[in-house]
């Protein structure tokens, strides 16, 4: 595939939405906490040391926040 062919809109989505697949990686009790953030181990291991990483709550506002910003239907334009 050409990128000069791909549009800009699905391009920006596809950058937006790749992050995800990191963050909802599989994670079960026993596994060894992952080093980048993980939806998975930060619910259903609270309490175990490194889950909550002052580096992984800021990925998380990240993630988030461009999210937010690529969907968010706003009629004003602003």
């Amino acid at each position: 595939m050409d990128y000069e062919d791909l549009p800009v809109r699905v391009f920006v989505e596809a950058v937006t939405l790749r992050p995800l697949y990191l963050a909802f990686s599989e994670w079960w009790k026993g596994d060894p906490i992952p080093p980048h953030f993980g939806r998975h181990v930060t619910f259903h291991a609270v309490g175990e040391p490194g889950v909550f990483a002052r580096s992984h709550a800021l990925v998380a506002v990240m993630r988030a926040t461009s999210l937010t910003l690529q969907f968010w239907d706003d009629p004003e334009g602003s």
